[in-house]
């Protein structure tokens, strides 16, 4: 049934969520109302969790759907032991923009601290947004679960494309609905110690949100500081937002 489903898709169509087989996270960023009576546009970002198990025909509706450029967020070790299926695809750009510190080690305290953390590795900020402002399709961003890593950069793309707070907030919480069939087929974790890194609580986001906020008053200026620049910035603002 998904699979005749999935060949019934076209890119024109507003598809919130892909109802994949083994892809659970994988959503538009398109859809949101902004401020000056805008919205965000369908068929430019794309967020996910890993694409290792897309099939096929699932492969073939995404570049059917317009994706010409795929960003992976994982570590190198990651991508070895389920590796990306768009990596030498012909037709679609392939980046690598992994963190610059462990995942473990920013992850030791809370997933707010951890969210803070990643937005201030400027390389890894710098790189993804230098990458989004030469895609001319549309972008598949991706880590592992599609809620840590790809939740931080898809909430700067929201903030920065003038996303109310509430529903920036509600994108990022979804996620851990979304997850629960992958996280079930997971080995068996020490909940304890880290049943904690698997949910998508609001505080945890909004902790960024309320960082980026207090320290640089804007996107715009967190943006410039970590080395995007002015130019790239006005692309990514005109390819996502458009006038109702």
């Amino acid at each position: 049934m998904k699979e005749k489903r999935v060949k019934r898709m076209h890119k024109d169509i507003g598809i919130r969520r892909f109802n994949f087989e083994n892809v659970y996270n994988l959503r538009e960023l398109g859809g949101y109302a902004t401020k000056d009576n805008a919205f965000t546009n369908y068929n430019v970002y794309l967020r996910s969790d890993c694409l290792s198990e897309l099939s096929v025909n699932e492969q073939e509706c995404l570049l059917s759907y317009g994706v010409t450029s795929v960003i992976d967020l994982r570590y190198n070790d990651e991508i070895l032991i389920a590796e990306d299926p768009f990596i030498n695809t012909i037709g679609v750009a392939y980046y690598n923009i992994p963190l610059s510190n462990n995942l473990e080690t920013i992850t030791e305290t809370s997933l707010g601290d951890a969210y803070v953390q990643m937005a201030k590795d400027k390389k890894f900020i710098r790189h993804f947004f230098k990458a989004a402002a030469t895609s001319t399709g549309t972008l598949l961003f991706h880590c592992s679960a599609g809620k840590d890593r790809t939740g931080v950069v898809a909430a700067l793309l929201l903030l920065l494309a003038g996303v109310d707070k509430e529903d920036i907030i509600a994108d990022y919480q979804v996620s851990y609905s979304y997850l629960q069939p992958k996280f079930t087929k997971m080995p068996i974790v020490d909940n304890e110690k880290y049943g904690v890194f698997l949910n998508s609580n609001p505080e945890n986001i909004i902790q960024l949100i309320d960082w980026i906020e207090k320290k640089y008053k804007t996107i715009e200026t967190f943006l410039t500081e970590s080395g995007v620049s002015i130019s790239e910035i006005a692309y990514i603002k005109n390819k996502f937002i458009n006038s109702l």
